[in-house]
């Protein structure tokens, strides 16, 4: 797959590209806020190959694939000034269409190079393409689905949590903060957690929030639910949300936190 010496030669080119969106020597808020993402994302698919027993190879390409999934986020930002697809680019497909252009991949092998591009193709997608059937392609297209997942847990609770959402307006797309729930998208939630909600529906802050709630039913290893669980990441969800005494919302976040419990319990055995 990847040896750790191409591992560092990708990582230092991703920096140097990322450079190039810098103005007057510095990333802005919204591009530094992905940057560090990414690089988180690629720290959590380190940990999700290795909690899944990934051989050293696997696992340096699951970091790779973690840290190009956003590479499209610069060149969206840059040309459209948002990071909400709806209103500008899909950024999975740009990620793909920048990494052809940089040409990085080429020294790769074949499969390599095709994990990487179809995982930042991908990784946004509603669901996974029925067209990719390639079992090692699938697995780190999921891993990357999964990692992505993982951290945006986190910096939604860190930027509600150290009331950062006007440094951060693009984090929950300027959404209404104090606005209540959409019953619909409640009770839609209720009735079949396993069904996504797509964030064009969300009206609230709260819609917004409960979407990545949803996630948990959509995890896809033994690593993944490893470290939803090790760090908190629901609880710290519903730490952020406004219940307001809202007794559905509540039993939303509660049934997927015992979901998450009982997935992990199943991997175990």
């Amino acid at each position: 797959m990847i040896d750790i010496g191409m591992r560092d030669k990708l990582f230092i080119k991703y920096d140097e590209y990322v450079k190039t969106f810098q103005r007057d020597g510095k990333l802005g808020p919204m591009l530094q806020l992905k940057f560090a993402h990414s690089k988180r994302v690629a720290e959590n698919a380190r940990q999700i190959a290795d909690y899944n027993g990934f051989s050293e190879n696997m696992v340096v390409l699951a970091e790779v694939c973690g840290l190009f999934h956003d590479i499209g986020r610069y060149r969206q930002l840059e040309e459209f000034g948002t990071f909400r697809d709806a209103d500008s680019i899909n950024h999975g497909e740009c990620g793909f269409e920048v990494l052809l252009e940089l040409g990085w991949l080429e020294v790769l092998p074949a499969k390599a190079r095709d994990c990487i591009l179809k995982s930042t193709r991908y990784h946004n997608a509603l669901h996974i393409p029925d067209q990719i059937v390639d079992e090692t392609i699938l697995t780190f297209l999921k891993l990357v689905r999964d990692s992505d997942k993982l951290d945006i847990y986190y910096v939604f609770y860190d930027a509600i949590n150290n009331n950062n959402l006007e440094k951060y307006p693009e984090i929950v797309h300027n959404l209404e903060v104090d606005a209540e729930p959409t019953p619909e998208i409640v009770d839609a939630i209720l009735e079949d957690p396993f069904k996504p909600i797509s964030y064009l529906d969300a009206k609230s802050m709260i819609d917004f929030l409960l979407i990545p709630i949803q996630w948990s039913y959509d995890l896809h290893s033994f690593g993944s639910y490893k470290i939803l669980i090790e760090k908190n990441l629901l609880q710290h969800m519903k730490d952020i949300i406004p219940l307001n005494g809202n007794e559905k919302v509540e039993r939303i976040i509660d049934n997927a936190l015992l979901h998450a419990q009982l997935a992990l319990e199943e991997h175990l055995r």
